[in-house]
């Protein structure tokens, strides 16, 4: 299993959680008695030395440098951003506010000590600019397949060996992880998202995934602020879809992009109400935010930094003074600038511009291609098994012949990683019908390409082009009709990129999914189908029955939505039994409840994932998650005992009735007397059910 939750006894780990969680009210640092941005008073930084070069003397760290001061840090970025930018002229500001393509995807110029951002895509690995750089970066499973893990210390193993290859190959700034929370049938990027579609996944992983980046000194960049289809009301989106943005803020977040999408009619990385008073505002966001390539949608007056926009790629306009666009220039810059000194990029450099010696280097690592195995190992998610068909072993299956069929099974490429990747730089990895041939063989199976006379038929299908989205291609579909017609056993195995109609799911045995994983899915389906591993994934998206296409919000949250196979759904090959559930006594925080799950099955060890729902009584919420936790892997007859706190905010709904504000009170969040919490193994797989009376004084 991919948890790595000895990350609770890592001193570096442990003493970083707390140290980036801002409360609402922030001290000012010693030395400073006020400081007013973006707007005000020109402050000079704390306790530093300014020279002609922006230059800033040694005195820093040991100012500011230790844990306890990091809720002062994002003030005195800002005091740092503020007091460069203002000392640029209005043509350097344009250049400073675009990021040119170069040896990067994006790379902002240097101003002195702060560096330049040297920016690339994270898919969520490094993506590779060119055939060469293929063999050398590990090729991770998708966000998707990551969230369907649904274990935020896994997600965390992998963002700490991606942001070291980031920092191998000299980048500094990673775009990602995707964090959208899938709403709708058109919506591309949030298919392949660490929130799926719930945004309480979401924010736990974001959670991980920007502490762990941070960690390594790499700035991550969550993505796509704004791709929310409409109509959406406010209470939607503070609810459902910004939560995850709010995480990543909340986790010391210096960037954000926002999408290429319109919303309502208006570009979201122009859209004033949500950059400017939703994210600046009201989540309190005080780094930079970015638009993808060509996302901006500019104009001569570069109406992206006019709009809420800091930074943009690609090559500025030439202006000419305007007394309107200065400010907006020199607020876009500041905050560039706050994010880099905000993260302590000055701190370490690494290569200057052009960096060729690092980026033509080798990333690659042993340790690196074990994280890539254990996230993907964790990613299967076995959807149904009846009569227990896997795994395979010689005791169910004595003739020892297996059929190998399928238009994914002897395919790498789009089905390890699915469409972000160009077409000439596809993932370097094994088939899935090697992977089984070689757990097959060693146990003394028989692998085939023929169906006539196998025990079982493992037909692997998939998707892999956006506009398969939603169904297996054409020949997945041909395959397993052709097995259903000529073998006895069929086991379905899907490489998908996102959610997948399963017209044939009542005709064969046994269904298990894998979101696109990467160089490791080889690796993932032999250990998983011979039983080497108990799957333990779920479902961070519905599987949707036909008659709920085109359905206006395709997610547990809508009652009418209805799912072949549900959100948080997962089997294992153990057993597990939930007992004990009731609230747990001399609780610190507004809730707390704890349940003890055993694993009942007299043979096969497993992890299972606790799931925790509140139905807020006397309103028309849908019942929704509000935790999660993957226990250890628990060997036959075991248990464990699993606790879950909710704050005062876990206990509140928005409250749509509320006038339009910006920024949005903390008041506008009402706190629910009553609840039902439901713990169970998936949003319909409920164990058992209390009813509390909240204390939220």
């Amino acid at each position: 299993d991919c948890s790595t939750r000895q990350l609770y006894n890592n001193p570096a780990f442990s003493v970083l959680l707390p140290s980036m969680r801002w409360p609402s009210a922030l001290a000012l640092p010693v030395g400073v008695s006020a400081i007013t941005v973006p707007n005000g008073p020109l402050p000079e930084p704390l306790s530093l030395k300014m020279n002609a070069n922006y230059g800033v003397d040694d005195s820093y760290s040991a100012n500011v440098g230790t844990e306890s001061s990091w809720p002062a840090k994002w003030f005195d970025a800002t005091a740092h951003g503020k007091y460069i930018a203002h000392r640029l002229s209005a043509q350097e500001l344009a250049d400073y506010v675009h990021a040119k393509s170069g040896t990067y995807e994006g790379e902002t110029s240097a101003l002195g000590p702060i560096p330049s951002l040297k920016i690339a895509s994270a898919i969520p690995g490094f993506k590779p600019q060119n055939v060469e750089q293929v063999s050398k970066v590990t090729h991770f499973p998708s966000y998707l397949a990551l969230a369907s893990t649904f274990d935020p210390y896994c997600v965390g193993e992998v963002a700490t060996a991606v942001a070291q290859e980031f920092k191998t190959l000299g980048a500094n700034t990673m775009l990602g992880p995707a964090i959208n929370v899938h709403r709708a049938w058109v919506n591309d990027e949030s298919f392949d998202s660490l929130s799926g579609e719930d945004p309480t996944l979401g924010s736990v992983m974001t959670r991980h995934w920007m502490l762990a980046a941070h960690q390594e000194g790499v700035l991550a960049v969550p993505k796509f602020f704004g791709a929310v289809e409409g109509p959406v009301d406010k209470a939607s989106k503070w609810d459902q879809f910004y939560p995850p943005f709010q995480a990543a803020v909340d986790n010391g977040a210096a960037g954000i992009m926002c999408a290429d999408k319109q919303v309502d009619g208006t570009w979201a990385c122009q859209n004033m109400l949500a950059l400017d008073a939703d994210l600046k505002g009201t989540m309190k966001f005080h780094g930079f935010i970015m638009s993808p390539k060509n996302g901006s949608h500019d104009s001569a007056e570069m109406e992206h930094v006019m709009m809420g926009t800091d930074l943009a790629i690609g090559t500025p306009q030439q202006l000419t003074e305007d007394e309107e666009l200065l400010p907006a220039l020199q607020e876009a810059a500041m905050r560039i600038i706050a994010g880099i000194w905000h993260l302590r990029l000055e701190e370490n450099p690494e290569c200057e511009l052009p960096c060729a010696a690092e980026f033509a280097s080798s990333a690659r690592s042993d340790e690196h291609t074990l994280t890539a195995m254990r996230a993907a190992g964790s990613a299967v998610t076995l959807l149904k098994n009846d009569g227990n068909i896997l795994p395979i072993t010689a005791a169910k299956y004595p003739g020892k012949t297996i059929a190998v069929l399928g238009p994914a099974a002897n395919e790498a490429g789009d089905y390890l990683e699915g469409p972000d990747s160009d077409e000439d730089v596809d993932v370097l990895g094994f088939t899935p019908a090697y992977g089984i041939y070689k757990s097959g063989t060693e146990k003394g199976f028989t692998i085939t390409a023929e169906a006539a006379g196998a025990d079982i038929c493992l037909v692997f299908v998939g998707s892999k082009l956006k506009s398969d989205k939603w169904n297996l291609n054409d020949e997945s579909i041909a395959a397993i009709d052709s097995a259903i017609a000529s073998c006895s056993k069929v086991a379905v195995l899907m490489e998908t990129m996102g959610a997948v109609f399963t017209p044939f799911r009542d005709q064969v045995g046994a269904i298990a999914n894998l979101f696109h994983a990467g160089e490791e899915t080889a690796f993932a389906w032999g250990i998983t189908v011979f039983g080497e591993q108990t799957p333990s994934g779920k479902l961070p998206i519905s599987f949707p029955t036909a008659e709920s296409y085109n359905i206006a919000l395709p997610s547990y949250w809508n009652s009418d939505f209805k799912a072949a196979f549900p959100f948080g759904h997962g089997l294992s090959y153990a057993s597990f039994t939930y007992s004990d559930f009731k609230e747990k006594p001399n609780c610190p925080f507004d809730l707390c409840v704890m349940v003890t799950v055993t694993n009942n099955s007299p043979v096969y060890k497993g992890a299972e994932v606790v799931q925790i729902y509140f139905r807020y009584l006397d309103t028309d919420h849908p019942t929704v998650l509000k935790g999660f936790y993957k226990t250890d892997v628990l060997k036959p007859g075991k248990e464990e005992k699993v606790f879950f706190h909710f704050n005062y905010r876990d206990l509140c709904l928005f409250d749509k009735s509320q006038p339009v504000a910006n920024p949005i009170p903390e008041s506008y969040w009402v706190p629910q007397d009553n609840l039902d919490i439901l713990v169970g193994s998936s949003s319909t797989d409920i164990r058992s059910t209390m009813t509390v009376k909240t204390r939220h004084e």
